[in-house]
């Protein structure tokens, strides 16, 4: 595996790394269907170097995530928020910021999809934990209410 991280490495960033960003930025050019390959290809690499509760594949997963929802592929988006969730709940808990966004855009999937009930369940999820964590008048709280708003 050391051998692996070695062979593929441009100056200490590996190349997954490399992939990543220009996933992240076809993603933010709103080239989903490109961002979704890049970052495909970005996910094998990292689970062969980091193994699969990394906290770089929590990144992987929610882009791929938010690409698949931009895309309009509901199942696949709530399929890549319970893998990037999976690791995040274990690496960092609950109430950590990334779990909270992840059940957040998850919850937006269910309600595109269709599945307001599921969505409401986990936006009320979302705001427990965010009203716990940082109270009425912070933005994630808001964003919350509003995904509430949406369902």
């Amino acid at each position: 595996m050391e051998e692996i991280k070695k062979k593929e490495s441009v100056q200490g960033i590996s190349t997954a790394d490399l992939y990543l960003s220009l996933g992240i930025a076809y993603f933010y050019r709103g080239k989903y269907k490109t961002a979704k390959e890049t970052l495909n290809k970005v996910l094998n690499k990292m689970l062969i170097m980091y193994g699969e509760k990394d906290l770089h594949l929590i990144l992987v997963y929610l882009y791929l995530g938010l690409s698949d929802t931009l895309i309009g592929n509901f199942g696949q988006a709530i399929k890549a928020f319970d893998e990037g969730l999976s690791i995040s709940l274990e690496i960092f808990g609950e109430m950590h910021m990334c779990t909270i966004h992840l059940y957040t855009y998850k919850a937006c999937a269910y309600n595109l999809k269709g599945d307001y009930k599921r969505g409401i369940e986990l936006c009320n999820k979302c705001l427990n934990i965010s009203l716990h964590r940082f109270g009425l008048q912070h933005q994630v709280t808001l964003e919350i209410y509003l995904c509430l708003g949406i369902s």
